[in-house]
């Protein structure tokens, strides 16, 4: 689902900015501008391919790096 952006939430540095796309956006025609706002979907044909790099630092915290080595930090949580 596309995320909704109220604009009396933004930040004044942004505000500026969002109204800008906003006009950029209410002038390009109308099924491009549809399919803008509804969003794109694209098949994969069944096949997805991403790689990782997994590090363990003990039992608890797990550090995952992608291809970009930007890093996720994951710990353990205890069932219920």
């Amino acid at each position: 689902e596309i995320p909704r952006i109220r604009e009396e939430t933004l930040p004044d540095q942004l505000k500026g900015f969002f109204g800008q796309t906003a006009g950029a956006l209410q002038q390009l025609p109308a099924p491009i501008r549809d399919a803008v706002s509804e969003g794109i979907k694209l098949p994969l044909n069944g096949m997805f391919q991403r790689l990782f790099m997994i590090s363990y630092l003990d039992e608890e915290i797990l550090i995952i790096r992608d291809a970009s080595g930007a890093p996720d930090v994951l710990t353990r949580l205890e069932g219920p």
